[in-house]
């Protein structure tokens, strides 16, 4: 079994503050995923990058929840800006 980055997590400035300020103004890419265990939708900005004309979602701090949660429920929404959105996957295993 591959070990995955640890999780480091942000402080109250970014979580309290500036995320969700940010998506609620829409000046930052932002993913809204359910949560695994609660079903609760959360909305938090993102960095999604492209490379090689691929679009890609990255978690800078690791392991983070809502990477955690996208890989347990498979799906959520990507808002790069106010008024467009798209779905994001995560590719699921086949057992």
């Amino acid at each position: 079994m591959s070990q995955s980055a640890p999780y480091r997590k942000s402080g109250f400035f970014n979580n309290k503050i500036m995320n969700p300020l940010l998506t609620r103004l829409g000046l930052a890419p932002s993913l809204t995923v359910r949560g695994r265990a609660s079903g609760r939708r959360y909305t938090m900005p993102v960095l999604p990058l492209e490379y090689e004309g691929r679009r890609y979602l990255v978690a800078p701090r690791g392991n983070t929840h809502w990477a955690r949660n996208l890989r347990a429920v498979g799906e959520g929404d990507l808002r790069l800006r106010v008024a467009r959105s798209m779905a994001a996957s995560w590719p699921r295993s086949s057992p």
